[in-house]
């Protein structure tokens, strides 16, 4: 691919993931002000300026936006971690893939926060959030079995001990109140490990 080919996906891609951020933005803001089930796909995508059909561009339901969380997360989890060296370790593998993924995150503490606001006055949403990291979660332990051909004890536990590393790295900065370097801490634990 030719550089200006790179930078045309690179813009491309940043301006994807900028809408995403509007749209995630706006529902949780909606929702808060309103109560989720008073918040149309309508409304959301009224308020970033979109139209319905664009939103479904990038979340399949309402939920979705409030979550954050596209329908294709642990997909795109483990689509990442297929393009990592087969003779990683998982860990290890996990490691750079999350490393990538919380920097995003760690980019919109405001959203994490309203998320947050959100989630403990909506527990079905909270639900969702938790379900989608049990889907990241398998995605992960597949990739591991499909690297090594069987799904064996010395396969399988490296798998849930590298997601247990992410799951702890996550409380532990929610509980810090999303304040200090969350990448420092996904270091600190990896190093653990």
């Amino acid at each position: 691919m030719a550089p200006d080919a790179d930078v045309a996906t690179s813009l491309r891609e940043r301006k994807k993931l900028e809408t995403r951020r509007s749209i995630h933005r706006a529902a949780l803001e909606l929702a808060i002000a309103r109560g989720p089930n008073r918040v149309t796909i309508d409304d959301i995508a009224e308020s970033v300026g979109i139209s319905p059909r664009t939103f479904f561009n990038y979340f399949a339901t309402k939920e979705q936006a409030f979550v954050g969380l596209g329908p294709d997360l642990a997909a795109e989890v483990s689509a990442a971690l297929h393009e990592r060296p087969d003779d990683e370790s998982i860990t290890d593998s996990v490691h750079a893939v999350f490393a990538a993924r919380l920097a995003v995150l760690a980019e919109d503490v405001e959203s994490w926060r309203l998320r947050m606001e959100l989630a403990g006055t909506a527990p079905e949403l909270a639900n969702a959030m938790f379900g989608s990291t049990a889907r990241m979660e398998r995605a992960v332990v597949a990739v591991a079995v499909e690297r090594a051909g069987h799904d064996g004890l010395d396969v399988v536990m490296p798998a849930f001990q590298a997601m247990g590393v992410i799951r702890a790295v996550l409380w532990v900065h929610v509980g810090a109140g999303l304040t200090g370097d969350l990448l420092e801490r996904l270091e600190e634990a990896f190093a653990k490990l």
